[in-house]
């Protein structure tokens, strides 16, 4: 909807922008809660908190769909029933380590 296109734009103008005065709506904003949430280690904190949840859970989804692709995958038409799907924490690296997707503000 409407909302989506602002948030585009400013996502868009955020990646670019590096004046620390900048006028454009909710860019100064948003690129603080983004370099914050980049240097945050709190488990607790209230504002990466819910990201991190929120990004673990996508990730989590997208590691058990990526399995069960691979575990069912057809070889020869045979089906891999008996195969088991490891824990996604498991295959998971913890959220602060070198693996972590990173957002690099300017």
């Amino acid at each position: 909807g409407e909302h989506c296109v602002v948030a585009r734009k400013l996502w868009q103008h955020i990646w670019k922008c590096t004046n620390p005065q900048c006028s454009y709506p909710r860019c100064v904003a948003s690129r603080e809660l983004l370099k914050h949430h980049q240097k945050c280690t709190d488990p607790h904190c209230p504002v990466c908190g819910p990201v991190r949840e929120h990004i673990d859970s996508q990730r989590t989804r997208q590691l058990a769909a990526e399995q069960y692709r691979l575990c069912h995958k057809s070889a020869g038409g045979q089906s891999h029933k008996h195969q088991s799907m490891p824990q996604a924490g498991v295959m998971m690296a913890p959220y602060h380590t070198s693996s972590k997707p990173v957002v690099m503000m300017p």
